[in-house]
């Protein structure tokens, strides 16, 4: 695979796009992963406001929204937030599973998809487990595990890996990143070169595959993911065409809205604004790393 090749014009997301905003609604969080930067975690910023996020809720167009932090599942209303939301919208969540499985079975069957992410430096297996086979076994809810792979206990997280393998699971392997948030350039250099081709390997599967290479008239060369591409260093899009700020959008943990999590993000306003403004138009990337799933995902065109 190589998405630099002269017959490749574009990727995209595989199924047709539907506004994505991905929402960050604080910083508080029941784990302290060592490769988790503070800011993501200490709980210096408070939770947005219920009042604040029902009311933003009616000024979003038709949209699909995604909350993390943090974690996202420990604000006092995130029940209330999700069964009370509009109709236009649709809810998910990314998050660790450690709220208690009781949580799960009242606000599971309310949620278009899940996102869990197994930390192996804090998760309790069979709690996660059970949680797992809940939202998706019994729930058949939409969404995948990431495993996030740390170099210094690699031949654990291997083992949780296989264990949720053969509970039928979705597990996405994925790698960690230098100064992870909007200062991240590279892969950590912690890996070596086999476990980054291991976790390459494993983001191969047709059904982990969301996202079309194309060539210039449209016609498919191979499906990817994110990971995939991330694990084999291919995220630099510097000079091509990006459509991210008009596909999604980014709230940041103190409420700003943005159309990106890059470092080209554009601020558009805030939650506490009257009115904001969606771009219609794509921006040349000028970025060598892109690293956030959310900003990799949309259409990007070859100039």
């Amino acid at each position: 695979m190589n998405i630099y090749a002269n017959e490749v014009r574009e990727i995209k997301e595989a199924w047709d796009p539907e506004f994505f905003v991905l929402w960050n609604l604080g910083n508080q969080c029941t784990y302290k992963c060592s490769y988790c930067p503070e800011i993501f975690h200490s709980g210096s910023i408070p939770f947005q406001s219920t009042e604040n996020i029902q009311n933003f809720f009616k000024k979003l167009p038709k949209s699909h929204v995604m909350f993390t932090g943090g974690e996202a599942t420990f604000h006092t209303d995130f029940e209330k937030i999700v069964l009370e939301k509009p109709d236009h919208l649709e809810i998910s969540v990314i998050s660790n599973a450690s709220r208690p499985i009781a949580f799960w079975e009242r606000i599971g069957p309310n949620l278009k998809s899940v996102t869990l992410t197994y930390h192996t430096e804090f998760a309790q297996f069979d709690r996660f487990l059970a949680t797992a086979e809940l939202l998706f076994t019994t729930y058949k809810k939409i969404g995948r595990i990431n495993l996030t792979m740390i170099p210094e206990k690699w031949e654990q997280c291997v083992e949780v890996y296989e264990k949720l393998l053969t509970a039928n699971l979705q597990v996405i392997p994925k790698p960690l990143l230098e100064d992870f948030g909007i200062k991240a350039t590279k892969i950590s250099t912690a890996y070596t070169s086999e476990q980054l081709d291991w976790i390459s390997s494993k983001n191969q599967t047709e059904g982990y595959k969301s996202m079309k290479v194309l060539d210039k008239d449209g016609n498919l060369l191979y499906r990817t993911n994110q990971s995939e591409l991330l694990s084999s260093k291919q995220t630099n899009f510097t000079d091509w065409l990006c459509y991210t700020n008009t596909q999604t959008m980014y709230i940041g943990m103190e409420g700003n809205i943005h159309m990106a999590t890059c470092g080209q993000r554009i601020k558009i306003g805030t939650i506490y604004d009257e009115s904001y403004i969606i771009p219609t138009e794509p921006f040349v990337c000028k970025q060598k790393f892109c690293w956030c799933h959310s900003d990799i995902l949309p259409r990007k065109v070859k100039l």
